[in-house]
């Protein structure tokens, strides 16, 4: 599912017209995304968390070569489903 597809969707659930959505879907976004880069944890209650981390450098292996790489340490963000978006998922019935 796109953005524009979630956009759509969250407009005829609300009633709210399209483009207002979107600004402010994209909005969301933005927010969160200048709120990793200056490290502050962002959390979604009820769906998921996002937390910048910092992976240390390290040596690893060319499968192909069997060269030594060296990685340089760098940032990533991990993103954590919460726990009660997890039980309902896993409580659900397949059909």
């Amino acid at each position: 599912m796109t953005k524009n597809e979630i956009g759509d969707l969250v407009s005829k659930e609300t009633g709210i017209d399209k483009d207002t959505v979107r600004k402010v879907f994209n909005g969301i976004i933005a927010v969160i995304q200048k709120q990793l880069l200056f490290g502050i944890d962002c959390k979604i209650h009820g769906l998921v968390n996002f937390m910048k981390i910092r992976k240390e450098a390290y040596s690893c292996r060319n499968p192909q070569t069997g060269k030594q790489i060296d990685l340089p340490a760098r940032y990533n963000v991990k993103v954590v489903v919460s726990k009660n978006f997890q039980k309902l998922i896993k409580e659900q019935k397949v059909y």
